[in-house]
C-alpha cells in the first residue's frame, strides 16, 4: 500500500494501529540494528526493530534477501539506488505474519512493515504482502491519486515476483490471479461507479478489491500485448526498466506514468488500457486474456493448456546471470 494500511482484516489493522505507539520506538536502553544489502553499485538499507532476538533477525533477513532478490527479477537492478527497509516487532500470536506495511515516498523510499515478534523465514516468504509492497517501487508515482493504478502493479508483479522467485510455481500463479479477478468482480458495492469515480479511499467504500484488481488486468493486459508483438522484443519488464531511465528519481501523476509508458510502446497502449479500466464499472474482461494465455478454468480450478505456452513461459522467465548480493552491518 501507498502510505495506508495494508489490507488486512480491519479488526487485525485497529489492534495494529493501537500498538503502534508501544512498537515504534523501543526502549531507550535497546538500540535499532542496521544491515546493508548492496547490489552492484546500489544499497539497500535494512532497520530492524531492537524487540527482535538474534534467531529473529536472521530470519527476517533472510526474508529481506530473498525479496529484494526477487526484485531484480523485473529488469536486473533495484528501482531505487539507494532505499530502506524498517520492520518493527508487533505481537501477533500466530496470526498473519505481516499485518501491517506501507510505503513511505522520500528521497529514499522507505518501506515499512510490521511484522510478528516471532517471525518465521519460510511463513513471510509464502506471504504476498512483502512482494506487494516491493513492487511499488517499480513506478516512480507520487503517492496521491487514482492509487488503483499503482496497486494495481504492485497486484500483478507481487504474482511475478514470487513465481520468479521460486516461491510459487507457473500454474500456482495464474490460480491466484484468476482467483483475484474473480474477488474483484464480486466484491463490488459501487457497480453504478466507474472505477475513475471512486475516490482513493477505497477501504471506506468497500472497493479496495475491485480496484486493485481492475488495476492489475490493465499491467497484465499490457504485459500480453506487448510481449505478443511479431518481431518485437517487448515487455512489461522492459517498459517499467525505460520509465525508470527517464523518471526514477521524480513523483509523477497517474497521467504522466501513462504518457511515458506510451512513449515506450510507440503508441497508445497504455492510455487506451488506462481509459478502458478508469470508465469499466467491474473488473474488465480478464477471461479474454487468460483464453489467449492459454489458461483455461473449469469449476474454478486453472489448467494450462498447449497453446499460449510460449508466451506464458515469457512473462514467467527468470532474469539470469544476475550478480548476487553483499551484505554488510
Amino acid at each position: 500500500m501507498q502510505g495506508t494500511l495494508s489490507h488486512r482484516p480491519f479488526a487485525i489493522r485497529f489492534a495494529v494501529v493501537a500498538s503502534l505507539l508501544f512498537v515504534l520506538t523501543p526502549p531507550a536502553a535497546f538500540a535499532d540494528t542496521e544491515h546493508l544489502l548492496y547490489h552492484d553499485d546500489q544499497r539497500l538499507q535494512v532497520t530492524l526493530d531492537a524487540q527482535f532476538d538474534a534467531n529473529a533477525e536472521q530470519q527476517l533477513m533472510t526474508w529481506v534477501e530473498h525479496m529484494s532478490t526477487a526484485l531484480l527479477q523485473v529488469y536486473g537492478r533495484w528501482p531505487r539506488d539507494r532505499w530502506r527497509i524498517r520492520i518493527n516487532a508487533v505481537a501477533v500470536g500466530g496470526g498473519d505474519p505481516v499485518p501491517w506495511a506501507e510505503v513511505r515516498r522520500g528521497l529514499e523510499d522507505e518501506i515499512a512493515f510490521l511484522v510478528d515478534s516471532r517471525p518465521d523465514a519460510r511463513a513471510l516468504m509464502n506471504d504476498w504482502s512483502g512482494y506487494h509492497e516491493l513492487a511499488h517501487l517499480l513506478l516512480p508515482y507520487q503517492g496521491i491519486g487514482e492509487r488503483w493504478f499503482s496497486e494495481g502493479v504492485a497486484t500483478y508483479y507481487q504474482n511475478l515476483l514470487m513465481v520468479r522467485s521460486g516461491q510459487i510455481n507457473e500454474r500456482d500463479m495464474w490460480q491466484r490471479l484468476h482467483d483475484g479477478f474473480q474477488r474483484g468482480r464480486a466484491r463490488n458495492p459501487l457497480p453504478d461507479h466507474s472505477l475513475a469515480q471512486l475516490d482513493d479511499n477505497y477501504y471506506s467504500s468497500g472497493t479496495y478489491m475491485r480496484a486493485y484488481w481492475s488495476g492489475a488486468w490493465l499491467f497484465l493486459a499490457a504485459d500480453v500485448e506487448l510481449r505478443s508483438r511479431a518481431g518485437q522484443q517487448r515487455s512489461l519488464d522492459d517498459a517499467l526498466a525505460s520509465l525508470n531511465h527517464c523518471c526514477g528519481n521524480q513523483r509523477l501523476p497517474v497521467s504522466q506514468l501513462v504518457e511515458e509508458l506510451d512513449r515506450y510502446s510507440g503508441d497508445q497502449t497504455f492510455s487506451a488500457l488506462y481509459r478502458e479500466a478508469a470508465q469499466s464499472r467491474a473488473v474488465p474482461d480478464f477471461e479474454a486474456l487468460l483464453r489467449k494465455l492459454g489458461v483455461t478454468v473449469n469449476a474454478g480450478r486453472v489448467s494450462l493448456q498447449p497453446h499460449g505456452a510460449d508466451l506464458r513461459r515469457r512473462i514467467v522467465r527468470r532474469h539470469s546471470g544476475l550478480s548476487g548480493l553483499r551484505s554488510s552491518r
